[in-house]
């Protein structure tokens, strides 16, 4: 990155203090080995948890921490990022602009990235934060529950921190948790920055997730879902499963009609909690067994449908 102060790697770990030296001196803030610099980088909106913020920032300065702060958004939070600056001028850079350059050294040069979003589909910073090596500390939302692994303090695992509920107070109290163990457990706090720069967050990691779920679904597919025959305002149940499938739903499936020949081709057999009702394919789609069973019309070519596209 050409951006940082110096480049590191997993191996290199200890290079990543020279980052942090050398931005808090370009932010005119000092801090020795045991202040937790905490970094904030993004959009300062309410959407971004910043009003959690607003409710707490004071108690935040009062500990031992310095905190660098970039981005624009809201006149109300860029005021109050300003307003801590003049009232804790030795503990907070405010950066009210925008900046590729700063934000790469914040994400490098900082040891807690904070992101206490009220909603966040996806969000990026995180996964820069902990690529770079910085813990996260999030609120458990969208994709940021799904990319943060918890810090576990009993089995050691966890790539970051977070905290559930949309409360001022309860991030606060993890924010003195993660600074207590920056503090008195550098070895586990190294361990979660070596979690985070190794996870895997590439589409082939996600796509070989996808690919797994479909193939389950087509080796052992029984519809969990309830097809139901209607009667007045009530449904009874009924299920729908693959005609040649194999494991434990093998009894009845090989359904033989009225005429006693067996269905010759890939079909779905329809049956109720208690009997069979009938085989569903291109030939005996309309047989007296189908549509006598109360199975709609649409019914019956979802499931032809469905045929076709897992034959």
């Amino acid at each position: 990155d050409p951006h940082l102060f110096k480049n590191y790697t997993v191996d290199t770990l200890e290079d990543k203090k020279v980052n942090r030296r050398q931005l808090l001196e370009m932010c005119g803030l000092q801090a020795d080995d045991d202040t937790v610099v905490i970094g904030m980088v993004g959009r300062l909106t309410s959407q971004k948890g910043l009003d959690l913020v607003q409710c707490v920032l004071s108690d935040i300065l009062e500990q031992d921490v310095r905190m660098i702060v970039l981005g624009t958004g809201d006149y109300e939070y860029e005021q109050m990022f300003i307003n801590a600056k003049w009232q804790y001028p030795n503990k907070i850079s405010t950066n009210i602009m925008f900046s590729a350059d700063l934000a790469n050294k914040i994400y490098a040069g900082c040891d807690l990235f904070l992101m206490p979003s009220l909603f966040e589909p996806c969000g990026l910073a995180q996964m820069i934060a902990m690529r770079y090596g910085t813990l996260p500390l999030v609120r458990e939302t969208g994709g940021l529950k799904d990319t943060v692994k918890p810090y576990n303090q009993y089995t050691g695992e966890g790539t970051g921190f977070s905290f559930t509920n949309y409360n001022a107070h309860e991030m606060l109290g993890v924010i003195g948790k993660a600074c207590y163990l920056f503090r008195h457990n550098k070895e586990a706090w190294k361990a979660m920055q070596v979690k985070g720069m190794t996870s895997d967050f590439s589409w082939d990691h996600s796509a070989q997730d996808y690919m797994n779920v479909y193939e389950d679904t087509v080796k052992n597919w029984y519809f969990p879902f309830l097809l139901g025959q209607r009667k007045g305002n009530k449904r009874k149940p009924m299920w729908c499963a693959p005609a040649h499938s194999e494991g434990e739903n093998q009894q009845g499936v090989q359904f033989h009609n009225r005429q006693g020949s067996a269905c010759a081709e890939p079909c779905f057999c329809i049956r109720t909690q208690s009997k069979d009702v009938g085989c569903i394919c291109k030939k005996s789609a309309r047989a007296p067994e189908i549509t006598q069973s109360g199975l709609t019309k649409r019914t019956v070519d979802f499931i032809l449908k469905r045929n076709e596209i897992y034959p």
